[in-house]
């Protein structure tokens, strides 16, 4: 059964975006519910996959200097294996079949340029069915933030939800 999101998750969420690691606590605080509601709302999110706790680096502090996007074109009836196989790349952090000129676009981090033509010509270019490439490298970066976050300015604080009336409330008997 797939649950939507209700204001108390959006709630949630738009105050971890701002601080991923916020104890369920100031968060529970901020939107004026338990701690424990959180908690559970939190775990249900990352249970279903509606939100995930990464890290994300400056690829260059780690001797990345090339991060490249790479629209990938594969024969279609092979495009099930060929998305597969460039996963398996160690190179490839991201990809998605695309609509428009091409089938895939991958995000793809390297250590220099010698890396990139290795990748394309003795990895990419062996996998069946890919047929074209085309790679747009990363000059510089005037924006980051999580991978696909909700859009929109940074939110400090966000609305607060709506109380559950009380008569609605799950209550727990006591011994």
């Amino acid at each position: 059964m797939v649950r939507t999101l209700d204001d108390l998750d959006r709630g949630i969420v738009t105050l971890l975006q701002g601080d991923a690691r916020a104890s369920n606590l100031s968060v529970a605080k901020r939107i004026g519910v338990s701690e424990t509601t959180v908690r559970k709302r939190v775990a249900r999110l990352v249970e279903t996959r509606n939100i995930d706790f990464v890290l994300a680096v400056n690829p260059s502090m780690f001797g990345f200097q090339r991060v490249a996007f790479i629209g990938v074109q594969v024969d279609i009836d092979r495009a099930l294996g060929a998305a597969e196989a460039l996963c398996r790349l160690d190179a490839v952090n991201f990809l998605a079949y695309t609509s428009g000129t091409y089938d895939f676009l991958l995000i793809a981090q390297f250590r220099s340029d010698d890396d990139v033509v290795d990748f394309l010509t003795q990895q990419v270019a062996k996998i069946p069915g890919v047929r074209r490439t085309e790679t747009a490298f990363v000059l510089r970066v005037t924006k980051r933030t999580a991978l696909w976050g909700l859009p929109g300015p940074s939110v400090s604080e966000p609305a607060r939800p709506r109380r559950v009336p009380a008569a609605r409330r799950r209550t727990r008997a006591r011994a």
